[in-house]
């Protein structure tokens, strides 16, 4: 992987050529460089950094929200890598790109991941809360499920399943999702 930013240029005569400022023009500084604009009180906002081109081998960066009122206190959730949330519920719920619950769980909420990697099987994993930890199953999937506490290595979820706590990331096959407790 390379460090360069990605950048899409234009081809020529597609965009105007660029204006020169006025001679009235108010200098701004900005964190990394002075901007001229062509009138005073203009806000600028800092410069943003460069987006870099995703890789096939890249998985999205996933992070734990904050709590938000609407939630049920104490209550589990997993929050996809596009930064949707899923409250587990007492039932759990079953992941996959297009997920239907289990016989041996029958009540869990099928919730759709759309991996763009296609690294997540059709009914990938079930996540179903116990307590003050949640279990993590592998429902038979073709790229398997690894479970990373917060201050920890990767555990491959094993037939009858995993206990994670609040703060593991879930990987479904490249796709990681976050666990959290509010």
């Amino acid at each position: 992987m390379t460090d360069e930013p990605f950048l899409i240029t234009p081809p020529p005569g597609l965009l105007p050529p660029p204006r020169e400022p006025a001679p009235d023009a108010v200098p701004v500084t900005t964190a990394s460089e002075t901007v001229r604009l062509g009138g005073a009180g203009i806000p600028v906002q800092p410069p943003v950094a460069p987006v870099t081109a995703p890789t096939a081998a890249s998985a999205p960066v996933v992070s734990v929200p904050a709590p938000s009122a609407a939630a049920t206190p104490g209550a589990w959730f997993v929050r996809l890598a596009d930064g949707t949330e899923h409250e587990l519920g007492n039932d759990g719920v079953v992941l996959g790109r297009n997920p239907s619950a289990p016989s041996a769980r029958p009540a869990a909420v099928p919730v759709r991941v759309d991996d763009p990697g296609r690294s997540v099987s059709k009914t990938h994993a079930a996540i179903v809360p116990e307590g003050d930890r949640v279990r993590v199953l592998d429902l038979r999937s073709t790229n398997g499920v690894a479970v990373t506490p917060p201050d920890g290595e990767a555990t491959v979820v094993p037939a009858d399943g995993l206990l994670a706590v609040a703060g593991s990331v879930v990987a479904l096959g490249d796709y990681p999702i976050a666990l959290a407790r509010r």
